[in-house]
């Protein structure tokens, strides 16, 4: 589940494509290609941009041939993870359900930076799916990181009658620092989960320890 439509595509594409779609990454690419293979496409053009990486055609289509086949079923929602009905969007098991989660860890995140033709190609691909009723949300919106992960395990319960919540936690480099505690707070408070175990993995960046929040209601 992903609310930015530039993000929602590149993460359609590593869930839905496999090897055929690098030898079709070649090809003319038109308006009626599956959105998969769209997706693929942007991810090609978002090559060299600022933050978009490095990989040449080829080296794509090379990784793709080495993958494994795309695991049937595989959904991708460009929605916001605190609105209850993206999630009535996605196909989870009504009995447990695992969510792992890294909100943005600055409040001041808008998003990529990419071309604003990449962006309309990008909305315009999430369109055509099962998640194209857009994006609920926006995803400029300026909402603190405890205020996110609240959010989203309060609309994982709406779905879920019990689930496992997984969520990556860095120090904030705005001055906001760690928010363990706080959520260690909230989360019973304002949800019906509880914190079992956090996980410290070590230096993440410069901000500090990257550490995950396992909670499970």
């Amino acid at each position: 589940m992903e609310i930015d439509p530039v993000l929602a595509c590149v993460s359609l594409a590593k869930a839905q494509c496999g090897p055929p779609d690098g030898a079709a990454l070649s090809q003319p690419g038109g308006k009626n290609d599956e959105p998969q293979l769209r997706c693929l496409r942007l991810m090609r053009e978002l090559q060299g941009v600022s933050g978009g990486g490095g990989l040449s055609e080829g080296e794509m289509a090379a990784d793709l041939t080495r993958a494994p086949a795309p695991v049937p079923g595989s959904t991708v929602v460009c929605g916001d993870s605190t609105d209850p009905a993206s999630w009535a969007d996605m196909k989870l098991p009504e009995t447990e359900a695992v969510m792992f989660t890294s909100p943005p860890f600055y409040g001041d995140w808008r998003g990529p930076d990419v071309p604003p033709h990449l962006r309309a190609e990008a909305s315009a691909v999430v369109a055509t799916t099962r998640s194209g009723t857009g994006a609920r949300g926006s995803a400029g919106a300026s909402r603190g990181y405890c205020d996110l992960v609240v959010g989203a395990l309060q609309a994982m319960e709406s779905v879920a009658v019990h689930g496992t919540a997984v969520i990556e936690h860095e120090p904030g480099d705005d001055s906001t620092g760690t928010r363990l505690a706080v959520l260690s707070e909230r989360i019973p408070r304002e949800t019906s989960a509880e914190v079992v175990e956090v996980l410290a993995t070590g230096d993440f960046s410069g901000a500090g320890m990257l550490s995950l929040l396992v909670c499970r209601f």
